[in-house]
């Protein structure tokens, strides 16, 4: 009994992990042409379509949960910007400067 217990837990570990580099990886396509970063609510969008969403939920419940994978997959590149703010943020590659988000000079630290 225990051990199927065990073994569940380890299929939901295994089915998220899979689901986290789907994510980066269609997450990243997204952003490879992008110029700019992507506001959180399009990349959302573009995800959803990309992996066959036919109806779209709610936005803003779709970003937070879409915030909340690219916050648990914690990948070196793909980073989402004002991140403890609901409904809010950019998407980026940190491994690409063209979509770093803008800083205003008044905000760098001296």
């Amino acid at each position: 009994m225990i051990m199927a217990e065990i073994n569940r837990f380890d299929d939901a570990d295994a089915e998220m992990n899979r689901l986290l580099i789907a994510v980066t990886e269609v997450g990243l396509d997204i952003l490879d042409g992008a110029r700019a970063p992507m506001r959180l609510w399009e990349f959302s969008e573009r995800l959803a379509h990309m992996v066959g969403v036919r109806v779209v939920p709610d936005l803003r419940k779709l970003s937070e949960a879409i915030k909340e994978l690219l916050r648990k997959a914690n990948h070196p590149r793909l980073r989402v910007s004002a991140a403890s703010m609901p409904d809010a943020g950019y998407v980026f590659d940190q491994g690409n400067e063209e979509t770093w988000p803008v800083v205003s000079p008044k905000y760098h630290s001296r």
